[in-house]
């Protein structure tokens, strides 16, 4: 069964997520072929039986902890970019130097998990590589169509060939690919998962079984009483600023049985009155059974400011008021 692609949606910052990957060697061909050798040709002396060096026993384990476009380099580039005849690019050439590095600190080991991130030449060749060798990983349409979506990979990846060999491309698998693109979407190929082993195999049959995990920071009981308190403020500043934009003034209902009816009204023009005498007293009537609230005025006057206009019938004197009530 394909392996699963597990889809976030994260607007933490990516460079903060950090994936633990180990890998346990499961069963070796290269153990069964030199017990096979040894009993078809045993010694007068009484041979021993030597199954591997000490990294290649089967149930050995490598585990690796790596961040967001961590560069961790193979073994094959640290051999290619070891020379520097072959480096033609700067990133080649800071490959280079950080290998010189390791060999004045003496830090060479074998180590087979490495990564490829995005500036790396070969990212490219990485996207169709399975990540298992059981069964078939053909690309659903759906993943095809978020290939095309601008995005940022990485790929953490093993060697797993003889470790005394000469490295070669087609003992290196990809063990999960990451991706983030433009819409914050976070993919990762195979999902999270500490108790779900993956299994793989080399060009000579070994078989190998790995799992991928994210790694959570353990926050301290200081910073945790800090996060509270500013979640706690955030809270008090938001409840205050949706009571000040909502107010704590309210109308009572109306009694039962009643019904409460708003009215907007505009005194909106004078007609056939002298401009310089013009002075505007109101007031309202009700029907029998309405009445008001105590607060709202029946009566009222004003001098307005006039601006004559000119009338749709041609009437002299017509003034625009536009006085709401």
């Amino acid at each position: 069964m394909a392996l699963v692609t597990s889809r976030h949606i994260s607007h933490d910052p990516v460079s903060n997520l950090k994936i633990k990957v180990q890998l346990k060697r499961i069963t070796s061909t290269t153990v069964l072929g030199n017990i096979a050798e040894t009993f078809a040709n045993p010694t007068s002396t009484g041979q021993e039986i030597e199954l591997m060096p000490r990294e290649e026993e089967a149930g050995a384990t490598e585990e690796a902890t790596v961040s967001w476009q961590e560069k961790v380099l193979s073994q094959r580039e640290i051999q290619l970019y070891g020379d520097l005849i072959n480096c033609n690019t700067v990133r080649e050439r800071h490959y280079h130097d950080v290998i010189e590095g390791m060999r004045e600190r003496n830090e060479f080991h074998h180590r087979r998990i490495y990564t490829c991130v995005e500036e790396d030449p070969a990212v490219g060749d990485k996207e169709n590589m399975p990540l298992t060798t059981r069964n078939s990983q053909a690309l659903s349409y759906l993943e095809h169509k978020v290939q095309l979506v601008a995005a940022q990979r990485m790929y953490i990846m093993a060697d797993i060939g003889r470790p005394r060999g000469l490295p070669r491309p087609e003992d290196e698998v990809v063990l999960c690919a990451v991706t983030m693109d433009t819409n914050h979407v976070l993919s990762i190929t195979p999902p999270f998962d500490s108790t779900k082993a993956h299994s793989i195999e080399n060009s000579d049959g070994d078989v190998w079984e790995y799992t991928v995990e994210q790694v959570v920071q353990e926050i301290s009981d200081q910073d945790q009483s800090r996060e509270l308190e500013v979640m706690d403020e955030l809270f008090a500043r938001h409840s205050s600023l949706l009571h000040n934009m909502v107010g704590s003034v309210f109308t009572d209902p109306p009694q039962e049985g009643a019904q409460r009816v708003h009215v907007f009204g505009e005194i909106a023009r004078a007609i056939g009155f002298e401009a310089d005498n013009l002075f505007v007293n109101y007031s309202f009537d009700l029907p029998l059974g309405w009445c008001v609230e105590e607060e709202v005025e029946m009566r009222g006057k004003f001098k307005p400011q006039l601006e004559e206009i000119e009338d749709i019938i041609g009437r002299l004197n017509v003034f625009s008021l536009f006085y709401s009530v």
